[in-house]
Parts: C-alpha cells; sequence; structure tokens
C-alpha cells in the first residue's frame, strides 16, 4: 500500500512541477487531479519532437513560426505555431481549436495549400505531434482562450428535396449577395471587388475562398461551409456570421454554395475574363453584311 501512495504522490508531483494540473484543493479529499486536456500531455511529447522533425520541421521551421528551410515561395505560407491562431476549428471565433481540430487538419491537410494529408501516420504519432504544436505558443496556458466547441449540424432535410433546395438556393443567393459578394465575387470564385486588397493578420497577401469549387480549405462537405461560417477563420477577414445570421439564412447560403458548384461542374458557370490593365478599348466593328445565323458556340473558358 505505502508503495502504490509513493507512486501516486510522485506522478502528482511531476505534474505539478509541469504545469499539466489545476489546483490541489481536492487532494484532501484523495479526488484524482487530471490535467488540462488542452495543454501539452508531457506521454506525447517526446515522440512528438521526432515527428514534427521529420515531418513538419522543413515548412514550420524548427521554432514553429512558419519559417522552415522549405517555406520560401510557398503560398499560402505556412502556419505559424507561435502566435496561437489557427484558422480551421469548431470552436468560436478567436478560441484555440480542440485536439480532435488539431487531428483532422493533421490527418486530412488543407486543400489548396502546401499542407498535405498524413492519413497513413500512425494514430500515437499524430496525437503526439498535436501535443508538440502547442508547445510552440503560450495560448495554450491562457484559460480565456479555451471554448467548448460549437454544435455543427447536420444539413437540413431539405436538401435531399430537389424543388425545395432551389427555392432554398434562390433565397441564400440573396444572403450571398449582401454579405460575401464583395470578397468570394459574383461566381463565387474568390474574385470579388475587395479580394486584391485583402491581407491576413500577418500581413501576408490572402485570397478569398473559390466557393465553386469542390471544397473549400478545411473540406469537402456542406457542413465544412457552414462551419467556417459559425466559426470564422481566425487571422483572416473571413468573419463569423453566427450573430448576424439566422441558422435558415447560413444553409440557404450554403445550398446557394451548393448551386454555384453544380453549375461550375456542368459548364455552365462562365465568367469573361476582363481586359489586361491598359489595354486599348476594341475599336466599334463596321455593320456588318446580313449573315445565316450560326449554331451557338459553347464557352467552356473560365475565369478563376
Amino acid at each position: 500500500m505505502r508503495m502504490k501512495l509513493c507512486s501516486l504522490c510522485s506522478v502528482l508531483a511531476a505534474a505539478l512541477v509541469a504545469g499539466w494540473v489545476g489546483p490541489t484543493h481536492g487532494l484532501a479529499q484523495n479526488a484524482p487531479v487530471l490535467p488540462n486536456p488542452r495543454l501539452p500531455n508531457a506521454d506525447f511529447l517526446q515522440r512528438g519532437k521526432v515527428v514534427y522533425q521529420q515531418h513538419c520541421l522543413g515548412c514550420h521551421g524548427e521554432k514553429g513560426d512558419g519559417n522552415g528551410p522549405g517555406a520560401y515561395g510557398l503560398f499560402p505560407k505556412p502556419r505559424n505555431f507561435t502566435s496561437g491562431i489557427f484558422k480551421f476549428r469548431t470552436t468560436p471565433s478567436g478560441m484555440l481549436p480542440t485536439d480532435d481540430d488539431l487531428v483532422r487538419t493533421v490527418r486530412q491537410g488543407l486543400y489548396g495549400s502546401s499542407m498535405p494529408p498524413f492519413d497513413l501516420m500512425p494514430e500515437r504519432d499524430v496525437l503526439s505531434v498535436v501535443q508538440y504544436v502547442k508547445t510552440f505558443s503560450e495560448a495554450w496556458r491562457n484559460a480565456d482562450n479555451y471554448l467548448p466547441p460549437l454544435s455543427i449540424p447536420a444539413p437540413p432535410d431539405w436538401f435531399s428535396n430537389p424543388k425545395e433546395w432551389t427555392a432554398r438556393a434562390a433565397k441564400g443567393k440573396v444572403v450571398y449577395d449582401a454579405s460575401c459578394i464583395a470578397c468570394h465575387g459574383p461566381a463565387g470564385n474568390g474574385k470579388g471587388d475587395s479580394a486584391a486588397s485583402l491581407v491576413d493578420i500577418w500581413n501576408q497577401p490572402i485570397k478569398p475562398a473559390n466557393l465553386a469549387k469542390t471544397q473549400v480549405r478545411s473540406g469537402r462537405n456542406l457542413t465544412d461551409i457552414y462551419k467556417a461560417m459559425v466559426t470564422g477563420v481566425n487571422g483572416t477577414p473571413m468573419p463569423s456570421f453566427i450573430e448576424s445570421m439566422a441558422e435558415d439564412q447560413r444553409w440557404e447560403m450554403v445550398a446557394y454554395v451548393d448551386q454555384l458548384r453544380r453549375e461550375r461542374k456542368a459548364g455552365k458557370l462562365v465568367v469573361a475574363a476582363p481586359p489586361p490593365p491598359g489595354a486599348p478599348a476594341p475599336a466599334a466593328p463596321a455593320t456588318p453584311a446580313p449573315q445565316p445565323a450560326a449554331p451557338a458556340k459553347k464557352n467552356t473558358s473560365e475565369y478563376e
């Protein structure tokens, strides 16, 4: 019995020294003191450092600042972990991600970026490197940066009803035109009037998502679009719409984005490229002689 108590005391003492357990007032009642689940788990850190050095250091850098030897020329830039700012989460705007959020990013990668999916990496290695990433920022030691994840519901049943889906998408276009068109553009391709001037919190140029493509950076499901709308994308101009839109409006806008994707896939979403800056205006054509009507030629080019 004495040996067991000594072992328990050693474990608790080590945890306290490392700063990974909370107040000790419960010890008098023999209640276990559990580590904060958001703080680095010491059991994983050693392995996490090895995994990070093998797979992540090249882009994210030895110090986790996004300045690894392979980072030059990458767009978007590798994440700077020292800032404690993570774009893709299920937590509210401005908050740190959950471990599940970080694991998801490692597993599936980030579409349209240099972050590949590590879907074949052993589970323990994924969990380990997620813990090691937390050592780069003091943000993980500030309880004010923690909030529970938001509930991301499944798409409403009307998505499977073509007639209602069409009607809802039409409503979603109205919301889109009022809230999103300036950045994402009329065709949803990320080429709105404001797009060229956008920068992220690190003052790096940033492009709005091309919503007409098959997936956004954090995933290919409709729930990934909805998630970005309610959580926002930390460190970017993309805000959260959790307060400014009702749930029905958010799903209706998702339906409209889904419509843009379907039209693009079907080759119906065509936006002509503007002339280059400074190009002379085309001369007015002479009035042509009447010609027999020719069949319309399908334009399959896209401006994206």
